[in-house]
């Protein structure tokens, strides 16, 4: 009962009862016009919010890269940015966040001497900021003493196509040719895209579940930001995918 009645303890929840409330008014009075204008986003609302859409999107979508982790060897394992934050007053000056598990991952694969390189993704470039915030990842994951792995950064960049043009550069440089490619399921149909636009043939390895393999959120008839999250995330790749086309990117 305390799961079902927990998203009115967020905004969206809290503001979409109100909304009904509203429409519910509306609708006793025949105010039909003043109706139909709150019954479109409470309808939209409770489809995004409420029902299990989101989670069958993005499940959709992350079965497909759902494999136990390879065990064969690659030249280089390149980790995708993101998952982690600058944070000075951290340990090693970072902070985690949801899609830290690709960092975990490439250490994972490391671990278990599927290579001898270890490429991190690169950062957002941030107005007064010297370093890119995955130098203080690669001094963290150095910190467990991988012993005879060498590790490497994108540094800056501003998008996943950044990252295939500057790991573009250390392959030539190394003369890697397996190369395993590790970032959020959810995200990786993008990423390969990118990567082969350059040239490059990766090995997918997903991570990061959002959706598929994971405990479902329980019934609510009000939405909840969980949801609303899934639904974020489903569309930041459908509309990246298209945006990446339209650029030639992929």
């Amino acid at each position: 009962m305390k799961a079902f009645f927990l998203p009115l303890t967020e905004p969206v929840g809290a503001i979409w009862l109100l909304m009904l409330v509203g429409l519910v008014y509306w609708c006793v009075r025949r105010q039909w016009k003043f109706a139909i204008t709150l019954a479109v986003p409470v309808s939209l609302l409770f489809l995004a919010g409420s029902t299990p859409l989101a989670e069958w999107l993005v499940a959709a979508e992350e079965r497909v890269y759902a494999k136990p982790l390879p065990a064969g060897h690659a030249d280089a394992v390149v980790v995708l940015g993101g998952g982690f934050y600058k944070s000075d007053y951290d340990t090693y000056a970072i902070a985690f966040s949801s899609g830290s598990s690709r960092v975990v991952t490439g250490m994972e694969l490391v671990r278990s001497q599927v290579t001898t390189n270890l490429v991190l993704g690169g950062s957002w470039p941030v107005k007064g900021q010297e370093t890119p915030v995955n130098d203080r990842i690669q001094r963290w994951v150095a910190s467990f003493g991988l012993g005879g792995v060498a590790l490497h950064n994108l540094g800056f960049c501003w998008n996943t196509h950044d990252e295939a043009i500057a790991f573009k550069k250390l392959q030539k440089a190394h003369e890697w040719e397996q190369v395993y490619l590790v970032t959020s399921a959810l995200h990786l149909r993008r990423s390969v895209a990118v990567f082969q636009r350059q040239g490059i043939a990766v090995t997918p390895i997903g991570c990061d579940f959002q959706a598929y393999g994971t405990t479902p959120a329980p019934f609510s008839i009000f939405p909840s930001r969980s949801n609303l999250n899934l639904l974020a995330l489903y569309l930041h790749e459908r509309i990246g995918m298209l945006v990446y086309k339209l650029r030639g990117w992929i």
